[in-house]
């Protein structure tokens, strides 16, 4: 001790500020799996295998918890925490101050390590002259239930989170000042409230993603920054008046108790309204979950009537595209027919104008030898030059509106070739096509008006 360079009072302030942190579920489980082979003090004495557990410090030996004194454990560990501060610390001085200084009288090591709300409201008894303060831990009323839970189960407890200060007539001095520890209650009490701030940050982050608890959301963070608030100007206070009056240590007391009572007060209220706002999260999900199901069952009878219109007008299509096929072909066969017909109705009259035009031709051949000769004979061709009329009548009666027609559409009518044909009366034997004649408009070939060169047509 004579190397180290704290007092001894500066290292009983440090051990009391590290025994009244609190150890996280995280850190116990990593102490508890570091040291599995540790044994406590009891089960030392007693020559008993120790039985530690996977997630809590202390052991779950039954003469342990029998013992009436917290496990060794748990004074092990806190040694470990204070080596890491204080390297030089020996284990004999840190056991000289938890026995001389702390004396705390355990009387279920395993209970619940929190005042009853009984004890929480009494008041402290006045100080008498001569009398000193010492570090007890409180002890809750001892429940038969409780104990019959398994070690295991039940949520870590920090053993050096009860020695709380009480007071009493006799006992060993503490030349301990009270307010480096009311200095790290308070930083405690504002990292738990930091801690809540953050936690109900986290809790506003989700359920902006729900969507439709933000007015409510806003509220319990504006009475959440409205009890920080409130908690700070309390902290302020208690620094304030703890600065300006440190010699009295009941009135700071009297103020951690009010602090302490303002944080379990705020916590319970801030616990019970995250309660609420998690159940109409919970109800606000359901709805959510039914809405999605009834869009889902609109969205598949959308769907089965979007088919049903998808298939009724493939139907209709169907049927459509049916009629007009058969329609269309209806109309194609009554096309060819009268085509046929009138093709056939044209190659008859254009026959018989090709005949008529013959006939014609033979008559003027026939009635040329009577023409300069006696009055029969003129009567006889003024009598055939009556018929040409009337057959030129005839033919332009037959022909109609086919004169508008070229020849070689008249052609394709007749459904054959037909060729002109020009004999010499005096050589038979020599025979030439002839072109026929067209007027301007290209209309019908007309027969040459030559005498002595008229074309013979032949089918």
């Amino acid at each position: 001790m004579e190397s180290n360079p704290l007092s001894k009072d500066d290292i009983e302030k440090i051990v009391i500020e590290e025994g009244i942190k609190p150890l996280s579920q995280a850190e116990a489980r990593k102490w508890a799996k570091a040291h599995q082979n540790t044994a406590c003090k009891v089960c030392k004495e007693q020559n008993l295998p120790c039985a530690p557990l996977e997630s809590r410090v202390h052991c779950n030996t039954s003469a342990c918890k029998a013992s009436g004194r917290p496990c060794s454990k748990y004074d092990d560990e806190l040694f470990e925490r204070l080596v890491k501060r204080l390297p030089s610390l020996e284990r004999s001085a840190f056991d000289e101050i938890l026995l001389s200084r702390l004396a705390p009288s355990f009387s279920d090591s395993n209970s619940a390590l929190t005042a009853s709300p009984s004890s929480a409201q009494e008041r402290p008894p006045q100080l008498k002259s001569g009398s000193v303060i010492s570090f007890k831990r409180r002890t809750p009323p001892t429940n038969a239930a409780s104990e019959a839970v398994s070690e295991a189960a039940r949520p870590y407890q920090n053993p050096y989170a009860g020695y709380l200060p009480t007071y009493y007539s006799a006992g060993v001095p503490l030349n301990l000042e009270p307010q480096p520890s009311f200095e790290i209650q308070i930083q405690a009490l504002k990292q738990q409230l930091d801690d809540q701030v953050k936690e109900n940050g986290v809790l506003k982050a989700k359920l902006e993603v729900m969507g439709s608890t933000e007015a409510r959301l806003k509220d319990s963070n504006q009475q959440l920054e409205k009890a920080k608030a409130d908690a700070e100007a309390i902290i302020q206070n208690l620094r304030g008046a703890l600065e300006s009056k440190e010699a009295d240590h009941k009135a700071a007391d009297m103020r951690t108790r009010e602090a302490t009572i303002l944080k379990e007060g705020v916590e319970k209220a801030l616990r019970a309204e995250l309660e609420a706002s998690k159940e109409q999260n919970e109800t606000i999900r359901e709805q959510l979950e039914d809405a999605r199901q009834q869009l889902t069952k609109k969205d598949s009878k959308q769907e089965r009537l979007q088919n049903e219109v998808h298939t009724l007008r493939e139907e209709i299509d169907n049927r459509n595209s049916s009629l007009m096929n058969e329609y269309k072909l209806r109309y194609k066969e009554k096309a060819r027919q009268l085509k046929s017909e009138r093709v056939a109705s044209q190659q008859r009259d254009m026959a018989e104008y090709f005949s008529i035009i013959a006939h014609r031709g033979h008559l003027e051949d026939a009635i040329e030898p009577y023409e300069p000769r006696s009055e029969p004979s003129m009567c006889i061709a003024t009598t055939v030059k009556g018929h040409l009329k009337a057959l030129d009548a005839m033919a332009e009666r037959r022909l109609g509106e086919k004169r508008s027609r070229s020849f070689s559409e008249i052609m394709r009518m007749l459904g054959g070739e037909c060729v002109v044909k020009e004999e010499d009366d005096e050589d038979d034997s020599n025979t030439e096509e002839v072109e026929p004649e067209f007027d301007d408009e290209e209309s019908v070939a007309r027969a040459p008006s030559s005498p002595s060169k008229r074309p013979r047509l032949r089918y």
